[in-house]
């Protein structure tokens, strides 16, 4: 997403407001220690709007 937008980590991480380590984290997949808020946060930075999808079953509810 961010290569995409031709940004840096660092314009990143001033957007979101963290710290350029933690933008690298995310952009390797390592969300483990990032909170939903953190990932909101990353695609709001990027002019976009964080959405979760559950699928229990056969059913899928979008929650955001």
């Amino acid at each position: 997403m961010r290569k995409r937008q031709q940004t840096t980590q660092v314009q990143v991480a001033e957007a979101m407001g963290v710290t350029q380590a933690r933008v690298s984290r995310i952009g390797k997949g390592q969300l483990e220690r990032s909170e939903v808020d953190t990932l909101a946060a990353y695609v709001k930075a990027h002019g976009g709007k964080l959405k979760i999808v559950a699928g229990i079953g056969d059913e899928t509810c979008v929650l955001g």
